[in-house]
């Protein structure tokens, strides 16, 4: 038998003319002879079951080679699309690495082609956040309106969020991806079948997303969510203690995973004819553990693509026997738990998506296209010189987008370092609370900038603080929006620190202490109520002519592609009306008529959408799916326009910031892992000054308008500081009012970097560390670099001395030094409402028990110091 095949083979290589590799022949050959196998046991006749898997996979490739005649021709248009948009800026006077960062993490200048119809902040980051919010969005808001439709569903979401049946979910959901063959039901329980058949139809939406803009994805039977490896794991498979340091990655780890995966593959399915699985399944082991498995693909860049060619590298798709096998290697080998394993592939295939619709179906090669041609435009001019500087950010910025950084390396520190962290995270931020005082100075001044008046975005800015109740003009314009959703899937630990390590204590740690302080739900509802401020803003312009909105609106809904000729087509559908006040959110769009795009696209005359209308024409032979598609378009762009000015408005960083911190480094390589120490705490200062300040100095408006809005900013930022120390002081026992009697100019500088404009979101700079002798240097280390100096103090001083001799160190500095940094690094301990309790309780009596006088002393240095007094002396406390 293997010689006729060899033989088979040696005649199709021939009479192709070698055009063909011989490994791919022998790949369609092996997925040939599985199908027929599936066939032959459901009973069809061997001989016909061959012919139906020919048929098919005849068919597929005849489909699969159109689609990539379809991409080249939607890629040119997409790349002319985009030279017309950075020829538009620097016709402008705006350099073209300026213009391709907009495409990338947009940016604050304002730009807008009207021929391409793209603007400044139209980037793939912001598209892919908001199909990500119009995805898994519709995923909750589904699951909510199921409770509100069937009693015996309320609460939907919340089952969700808790993960106590997640098994359940994705075993029905397990049954539903496989279609025919499927059992859903069998589980027995009505809520995980409801809850997977929402996953299930959001599946298909994002799929239906993928394949419009160049990817080839197939139905798939048991996809159930894409199973992201743990590198760490599959490393030390054969031991995967959590202490362990070993370095792992030896013949014994590899004949583990390779022995464990194998029982709980379908290995005809996954290897085809391949005689010898097992070999093949060790030779990925290596793939698996160095991150290739992930590197970017193209037209068959997710699992539900039945992979065609026979290679043991990153396209190898794994296929389980059933939703517990997958279940089981999860648990052993996954990054995440099966919910966060299916928001992971629903975030990652909104990058892929909006990566692929700014860039083509090679987004890699159309990127560097736009290098070579802002290169070649640019050539022996000053302007060649500003993009050859540019260069390695641009890039950078890519891997960010593309996730090509955040592919996670295998190294034994990344866990210590994300345990760290954690630990760094809960002991630190429980003032937060205080700290996001500033929130609301931030809200108004983006809310400024959709034309609403100082009174109508501060009226607003307390009833951000509460949930709306059940159908009130909140809750619902939210329901809408989707706001929130994402916080409370993930938890907010991205407002303030990076946070990708993989589920486990830590994090179940994390969400309950944000939960505890109250930080999510604050985030949560400020978010939603900024939200809905915008979409009421852009209600009260109904009606107004694009031109008359107002030079800060018009730049805002250009950035996003939004310009005369689309503020026109919503205008041809109702707007929400709610309590008497009229809404614009994403979902109107759905309500355009087919006759209504047709004029627009009619009226518009632009390259992209002539070409592609005049395309798609030919190939369907109507205009329906390019309706469709304007329409999906639209709404993408109010999604994206919302979930970002929400993160401008309630700060967060995105794309762009991440890359300034982390420069592309490859996730928990050496050097990522000591940036992510040393930058610890510094994203909110960075998204502050790129966001907010970027905003006021660069995005637009009259001379008078920055100065004005730059005034508002620091004014209040500065009284919002002041307000937070106020209740800081208040809440660790201090006399809120003696600084300002004492020393009224260091309490008004404090106030203004207590308020955000230039300072680290937490309890720090002006709180313990510069109070008890820590520098300025240690805190921009990070506060586990910048701790490493009191270590040191501590070892010299407990070391013997020169002769040998132990040192006696109790009353010693080092007794004191030591029991403030427990009290620093201690999980839970820096809360509201646990602060001023454990000091006076613990760590005063301590201290003053190490060295007797310590507390008098610390009392009289704060007053001289920093003008800071008690109303309840720890001295006193302490006798």
């Amino acid at each position: 038998m293997a010689h006729n095949r060899k033989d088979c083979l040696e005649e199709i290589l021939e009479a192709l003319g070698g055009r063909v590799k011989r490994e791919d022949i022998d790949a369609h050959l092996d997925d040939i002879d599985a199908r027929a196998e599936e066939y032959v046991a459901d009973g069809m006749a061997r001989a016909e079951a061959l012919r139906k898997a020919t048929e098919e996979k005849l068919k597929e490739e005849s489909i699969k080679n159109a689609i990539l005649k379809r991409n080249a021709r939607e890629d040119a248009i997409k790349d002319r699309s985009r030279m017309q948009f950075y020829q538009e800026a620097m016709k402008n006077g705006h350099g073209a690495e300026l213009a391709i960062e907009a495409r990338l993490t947009g940016i604050n200048t304002p730009m807008f082609d009207p021929k391409s119809r793209t603007g400044h902040q139209q980037s793939a980051a912001a598209l892919a956040l908001g199909a990500s919010k119009d995805w898994i969005g519709g995923v909750v808001t589904d699951l909510e309106r199921l409770g509100r439709d069937d009693p015996k569903m309320a609460g939907l979401d919340r089952v969700m969020y808790s993960r106590v049946i997640e098994d359940d979910i994705f075993r029905e959901k397990w049954q539903l991806d496989s279609g025919a063959k499927g059992q859903p039901g069998i589980t027995k329980n009505e809520q995980a079948l409801a809850i997977a058949k929402v996953l299930h139809k959001w599946d298909k939406v994002r799929v239906a997303a993928l394949n419009s803009e160049g990817a080839w994805i197939t139905d798939y039977a048991g996809y159930m969510m894409r199973i992201t490896h743990d590198p760490d794991r599959i490393r030390k498979a054969s031991n995967q203690s959590a202490f362990s340091f070993r370095k792992g990655f030896d013949q014994a780890d590899r004949e583990y995973w390779a022995s464990y995966t194998l029982r709980r593959l379908d290995v005809r399915r996954t290897f085809g004819g391949h005689d010898a699985p097992d070999k093949a399944l060790a030779e990925m082991y290596g793939g698996f553990v160095t991150g290739d498995h992930l590197e970017p693909e193209t037209i068959s860049g997710d699992p539900m693509f039945k992979s065609v060619a026979r290679q043991v590298s990153q396209q190898r798709t794994l296929h389980f026997k059933d939703a517990d096998a997958a279940l089981e290697y999860l648990k052993e080998f996954g990054r995440f738990t099966p919910t966060e394993a299916w928001l992971n592939s629903m975030k990652s295939s909104a990058n892929h998506y909006a990566l692929m619709k700014v860039f083509g179906s090679k987004p890699k090669e159309g990127f560097e296209n736009d290098l070579a041609f802002a290169k070649n435009q640019t050539m022996g001019t000053p302007e060649r010189a500003a993009i050859d500087k540019r260069e390695r950010a641009l890039r950078v910025r890519f891997d960010v987008v593309s996730g090509e950084a955040d592919r996670p390396l295998a190294s034994q520190w990344a866990g210590v370092v994300n345990g760290i962290m954690a630990v760094q995270r809960v002991a630190k931020l429980g003032f937060t609370p205080f700290a996001m005082i500033q929130d609301n100075v931030n809200i108004s001044r983006e809310l400024a900038r959709h034309g609403l008046s100082w009174l109508e975005r501060n009226a607003s800015i307390f009833n951000g603080y509460f949930q709306g109740a059940d159908n009130s003009a909140k809750a619902e314009v939210a329901d809408l929006l989707h706001t929130g959703i994402l916080g409370r899937l993930r938890g907010v630990t991205a407002r303030f620190d990076i946070s990708d390590a993989r589920a486990g204590t830590m994090s179940a740690m994390e969400n309950a202490f944000f939960k505890w302080t109250g930080i999510s739900a604050m985030t949560e509802n400020k978010r939603a109520d900024a939200e809905r401020m915008m979409s009421y803003a852009l209600g009260k312009k109904r009606d107004v002519a694009f031109a008359d909105l107002g030079q800060m609106e018009t730049n805002l809904l250009q950035g996003y592609g939004i310009g005369d000729k689309e503020w026109a087509l919503l205008h041809k559908v109702d707007w929400h009306e709610i309590e008497g006040d009229k809404y614009l959110t994403p979902d109107i769009v759905r309500s355009i008529s087919d006759a209504d795009v047709a004029e627009y696209l009619k009226g518009r005359g632009t390259i992209t959408e002539q070409a592609t209308s005049a395309m798609m024409l030919q190939q369907t032979g109507h205009a329906s799916s390019l309706h469709d598609r304007v329409k999906q378009d639209l709404a993408l762009k109010l999604w994206a326009y919302f979930s970002e000015r929400g993160q401008y408005a309630v700060l967060e960083p995105g794309a762009r910031e991440k890359a300034i911190l982390f420069q592309g480094t490859q996730m928990n390589s050496p050097l990522n892992l000591a940036l992510r120490l040393l930058m610890q705490f510094k994203q909110f200062p960075t998204t502050m000054i790129v966001k907010t300040w970027g905003t006021e100095v660069y995005g637009g408006g009259t001379r008078m308008d920055k100065i004005a809005g730059i005034t508002e900013l620091i004014v209040a930022s500065t009284l919002a500081g002041a307000m937070s120390l106020y209740l800081n002081q208040l809440f660790k026992g201090q006399d809120p009012n003696a600084q300002w009697r004492n020393q009224p100019g260091q309490s008004l500088v404090a106030s203004f970097l207590r308020g955000g404009a230039a300072t680290i979101y937490g309890d720090f700079l002006i709180g313990e560390f510069s109070r008890h002798g820590f520098q300025a240097l240690d805190a921009l280390a990070g506060p586990v670099f910048g701790q490493t100096n009191l270590l040191f103090e501590l070892y010299n001083d407990m070391k013997p001395d020169v002769f040998g001799k132990k040192k006696d160190t109790s009353g010693s500095p080092a007794a004191r030094l030591a029991t403030k940094m427990v009290r620093d690094n201690l999980p839970f301990m820096n809360m509201i409402y646990t602060r001023a309790a454990f000091d006076y309780m613990i760590t005063y009596r301590l201290q003053e028990a190490l060295n007797p006088g310590y507390l008098n002393r610390m009392e009289r240095t704060m007053k001289e110091r920093s003008g800071i007094e008690f109303l309840l002396k720890p001295s006193q406390v302490s006798r």
